[in-house]
């Protein structure tokens, strides 16, 4: 089978330590076997994170699911068993705010200042990102970058 991954940075070797741990279902390689939707995963790295978009392709063998080295879980469309996983593995109980609040020892007005005057609320808010399909630790880590390297001011 053919499954493709999206991304923003060339790499020869799948690295699982680059990987982001706060991702729908955790820390692991995301691939698709829908060449468009890593096409737009593509595309929103590239709006964060700049570089080019880069669609690798990788023919997997068929009976690799089954193999016991692997974690592997697989949905073939979206269905109520796919979105009571996705709600399982995100970590919900804090949200954007909170985390400002204890990271930057912000104030609630300034966090809610900080996140609303940021580029990663504008891309949140463009429903075109796909942004707001991922977790608030995933997106958290974008408003963090943002902040520590200094292209949003911290309000307060």
């Amino acid at each position: 089978m053919i499954l493709y991954h999206g991304t923003n940075i060339h790499f020869e070797e799948i690295d699982l330590s680059k990987s982001n741990t706060n991702k729908d279902f955790g820390k692991g390689f995301y691939l698709s076997d829908t060449k468009e939707q890593a096409m737009a995963m593509a595309a929103f790295k590239v709006s964060f994170l700049g570089g080019e978009a880069i669609i690798n392709e990788y023919d997997v063998p068929d009976n690799i699911l089954q193999s016991e080295d692997l974690n592997v879980k697989v949905f073939k469309e979206y269905s109520e068993e796919w979105a009571k996983f996705v709600f399982e593995n995100r970590d919900n109980s804090t949200d954007l705010i909170v985390m400002l609040m204890e990271d930057f020892g912000m104030d609630m007005k300034s966090a809610f200042d900080s996140l609303y005057n940021s580029e990663t609320y504008a891309k949140l808010s463009d429903v075109s990102t796909g942004l707001y399909f991922q977790s608030s630790g995933y997106i958290y880590s974008y408003l963090r970058r943002e902040i520590t390297t200094g292209k949003l001011s911290v309000a307060g």
